[in-house]
């Protein structure tokens, strides 16, 4: 996916002719036709032309790119073949964009714009935007001839080469660390041992004061240079691991660091006359120290995430004088809930410490944090119950609030509050999960560790696009593949699957409801002694009728220990669950009542989302059709490619009697982009309902004019 900066462009872009080069090649109108040429030669030929700095290129020197293996004779009518097949495929612009002479061609620049072009022509100011972080240059094209390859290689390389040297000179103009860390880690990622890059991160952690993440990176900068040892890091770089990682007497001179040094005022370390593998080999033990997240460092196998997601530091919860003690209390509480989630590290503040009074975040940061949670307990007033606010804070985007909630407390009933305490927990975590996957969004997939790939897989499922759902299995599938022992990540694979299972008609639903019964076994294998994964394994035995019985048996061992253990309650899989079981005894009042405790839930996960369409078609079933239909109107113009939406919604519109254009407006909408689906199709997909359910379906979806089969 292009960076917006980049479709930004190119919609302010009056130009007749727009070409794209990085990732899929594109060739559009200045209405978005697509006029591309179908032929790999004669797009190859547009491509030179585009790339070729608007100058005019021999009809010579394109035969030798695209035919070197034939006689010059058959090259040069070859070439006129395909020149004619490009003004063709053109045509529609109705003007020429393509100056033709007898000796030379060239792309004519008024009527033309190229995306590579922009980021050749781009300075330090106005490359940000216009980078595509992941996408090869014309990456379709391989193989059209070998001088051809070996000039596209040549093209990614001068385009990789000016890159490097606007993010070097943006790296010097940079003062504030935090976009001097950006731009070395863009540096990094195409030059995994670029000195200015690695010395620009150290210093900018050290002008942080914090030492401890100034030595992580210094450690990682020696194992980039040891898988390469054919390279050694400069005079200045040496000296400067030399200061941060060989221990030294207290007090001497070379340990300290001033507070105001930026990475652009780095000067020294010349005069070292330790050689690299001395040097190595004096650090050896030395700052090998745990850390929760590995920061990107190369491309070719860094991780953004390590074993855990994000590291968060409460702070103490606010509260007037006669609340202090409670608030105290429930912050402990809180802690611990998420602590016993796994995947999120938990920071204790040191007894004492005081943040720095005037960048307080950049304090949290030295720290090691990425999140802060923070609270605010309101005494109760004019007879209404004590009010906790909880918000959490992104430390590297300046306090920024990426989720919050606020709910009354029921003091005496500490039941019902460390329930309360679990949802907030849950929500946390996913909003925690979300945050993480957008601010990842634009790395490589090969920067991204296993965790990295499921939390992007998370944020694609959350978008609800059939479209992507190969993509996020290739992911998950990568993920599960590199890293077997990461329950994280079967358990999002059980989801997908399981909501795959009810928003995807296009691939046969006993592969889907087998994946996400083999997933959620996966997860209890490496989590055996972790309660709150059975409900997700209870859900994907409801799937099938046959397996229901084994569905009730471990959701009841599952409920035997839940009250000694609430941070088990308030998931996806307990909804699941206790909404079939009333489904399965006939109780549909008290379906819809479990329906309601999630919609009502103040501290509501988005993970919550992937129960919509079974919600939505327990509803219908239920004689909630009209609520149906409203759901079913704003989540067609919210996910309009989520068929598990639109199907409860097709017959909530035929059971309650909806407008008959409405009913034809859907029908042709789903059947748009899930052609396959059909009323057996689905009927197979439903058959853990019982019988007079599926019926009551099966009618109005046929009346409704879905294919039978």
């Amino acid at each position: 996916m292009l960076d917006i900066g980049v479709q930004t462009a190119r919609q302010a872009d009056p130009t007749l002719l727009r070409l794209t080069l990085f990732g899929r090649m594109e060739a559009r109108t200045l209405t978005g036709e697509s006029v591309l040429p179908i032929g790999g030669k004669t797009r190859a030929l547009l491509a030179i032309l585009a790339l070729s700095d608007r100058k005019p290129v021999l009809r010579s020197r394109l035969s030798e790119l695209l035919w070197s293996r034939r006689p010059e004779e058959m090259a040069r009518a070859s070439l006129r073949q395909d020149i004619h097949r490009l003004l063709d495929a053109l045509s529609p612009l109705g003007v020429d964009v393509i100056d033709v002479q007898r000796h030379t061609l060239s792309l004519k620049p008024a009527l033309t714009s190229v995306d590579a072009e922009r980021v050749l022509t781009a300075n330090s100011r106005t490359l940000g935007g216009l980078l595509p972080p992941d996408l090869l240059l014309l990456g379709e094209l391989n193989g059209i001839d070998p001088a051809f390859d070996e000039w596209i290689d040549q093209q990614r390389e001068r385009i990789t080469l000016h890159i490097k040297g606007v993010c070097e000179t943006r790296l010097r103009e940079l003062r504030d660390p935090d976009q001097i860390d950006t731009e070395a880690e863009r540096l990094l990622l195409m030059d995994e041992l670029n000195d200015a890059a690695w010395r620009a991160r150290i210093q900018a952690a050290l002008s942080r004061g914090d030492h401890a993440r100034a030595s992580a990176i210094a450690e990682n900068l020696l194992k980039a240079f040891e898988r390469q040892p054919d390279r050694v890091p400069a005079a200045q770089t040496q000296a400067l691991i030399n200061r941060v990682l060989l221990p030294r007497e207290p007090g001497d001179a070379a340990d300290v660091f001033q507070e105001e040094m930026l990475p652009g005022q780095f000067v020294g370390g010349a005069d070292s006359s330790a050689s690299y593998s001395s040097l190595v080999q004096d650090l050896g033990g030395v700052n090998q120290q745990k850390r929760d997240v590995l920061l990107i460092a190369n491309k070719n196998g860094a991780e953004y995430f390590a074993s855990s997601l994000a590291s968060v530091l409460f702070l103490t919860f606010a509260a007037d004088a006669g609340c202090v003690e409670h608030a105290r209390e429930l912050a402990e509480t809180l802690e611990l809930l998420l602590v016993d989630l796994g995947l999120i590290s938990v920071l204790t503040t040191p007894s004492g410490y005081t943040p720095d009074a005037l960048n307080p975040m950049q304090s949290y940061q030295g720290m090691g944090a990425d999140y802060l949670v923070s609270g605010t307990l309101r005494p109760a007033m004019g007879g209404a119950r004590p009010r906790l606010v909880l918000r959490v804070l992104d430390v590297r985007e300046n306090a920024a609030i990426i989720w919050g909630t606020h709910c009354e407390i029921e003091v005496v009933d500490l039941a019902h509050t460390r329930m309360m305490l679990s949802a907030a927990a849950q929500s946390i975590k996913w909003g925690i999960v979300l945050a993480e996957a957008r601010r990842s969004w634009n790395l490589p997939r090969g920067n991204l560790s296993p965790l990295g790939c499921g939390v992007r897989a998370f944020l694609l499922m959350m978008n609800r696009d059939g479209r992507t759902f190969s993509e996020i299995e290739q992911l998950l599938e990568y993920a599960r593949r590199k890293d077997g022992q990461q329950a994280f990540i079967p358990m999002l694979q059980s989801l997908f699957f399981y909501g795959r299972s009810v928003c995807d008609w296009s691939i046969e639903e006993d592969r889907c409801q087998q994946n996400a019964l083999d997933a959620a076994r996966a997860v209890i294998a490496l989590m055996p002694y972790q309660k709150v994964y059975l409900p997700m394994l209870a859900a994907a035995l409801y799937l099938n009728p046959k397996t229901q019985g084994q569905a009730k048996s471990v959701f009841a061992s599952f409920m035997e220990d839940a009250p000694s253990d609430e941070v088990i309650l308030y998931t996806i899989g307990y909804y699941f669950c206790t909404t079939m079981e009333c489904l399965l005894a006939g109780r549909m009042a008290d379906a819809l009542l479990e329906i309601e405790k999630v919609r009502l839930s103040p501290c509501r996960s988005p993970l919550y989302a992937l129960l919509d369409p079974f919600f939505m078609l327990i509803s219908v079933l239920a004689g909630e059709g009209r609520k149906v239909i409203e759901s079913g109107r704003m989540l067609a113009g919210m996910y309009p490619h989520s068929s598990g939406c639109l199907v409860p919604y097709l017959v909530a519109l035929i059971t309650e009697g909806g407008d008959s254009d409405e009913i034809d407006a859907v029908r042709t909408h789903l059947l748009s982009f899930s052609s396959s689906l059909t009323v057996g199709r689905v009927m197979r997909r439903l058959e853990y309902l019982p019988s007079p359910q599926r019926a009551l379906i099966e009618n109005a979806l046929r009346q409704a004019g879905l294919p039978e089969t």
